[in-house]
C-alpha cells in the first residue's frame, strides 16, 4: 500500500439525475467503515476528471474534489484506489468523509485488503471512543 487520503465528499446537497436525496443517501444509508465505489465519469461535461462516490448498490451521494479527483485520474495507470467512508454526520447539511487508499496494482489483492480491514478496525474504534467522551 502506497498511502492514503481523507477528504470530504462534494455535491452532498444537490440531488441525484433520478431525483433521489443524496441527503437521504448518507443519512440513511451510509456508515462509517462502509466501502464506497469509485467512479470515474469521463463523459462528465463540467468535469473529464470527475469522480462520483456511489454505495455499493449504485447510490451517488457525490463527488470527489476537482483537485484529488484530477490527480487520481491522471495516475490510474499505475495504482488503484480503494475508498470506504471514514465520517458522516450532520452539520447544517448531511455530509460524508471518505478515506482513499492509493495502492501500487502491482500489489498483492489479499495484502491489500488486510490493510484496509485494519483501518476499519481503526476507524470503528475511533468513533467508539469520541462517541464516550
Amino acid at each position: 500500500m502506497n498511502g492514503h487520503i481523507i477528504t470530504r465528499v462534494v455535491g452532498v446537497t444537490f440531488p441525484n439525475e433520478d431525483g433521489t436525496s443524496r441527503q437521504h443517501i448518507i443519512r440513511d444509508n451510509c456508515y462509517v467503515g462502509q466501502m464506497v465505489d469509485l467512479i470515474h465519469e469521463e463523459d462528465n461535461p463540467r468535469d473529464k476528471n470527475a469522480i462520483k462516490v456511489c454505495t455499493s448498490d449504485g447510490k451517488q451521494i457525490g463527488y470527489i474534489p476537482k483537485d484529488i479527483s484530477s490527480v487520481l485520474v491522471r495516475k490510474s495507470k499505475d495504482f488503484d484506489f480503494y475508498a470506504l467512508i471514514n465520517n458522516t454526520g450532520l452539520f447544517k447539511n448531511y455530509y460524508a468523509k471518505v478515506i482513499i487508499f492509493i495502492v501500487d496494482k502491482e500489489d498483492n489483492y489479499d495484502v491489500v485488503q488486510n490493510l484496509i480491514q485494519k483501518q476499519i478496525k481503526l476507524i470503528l474504534l475511533r468513533k467508539e471512543l469520541l462517541e464516550n467522551v
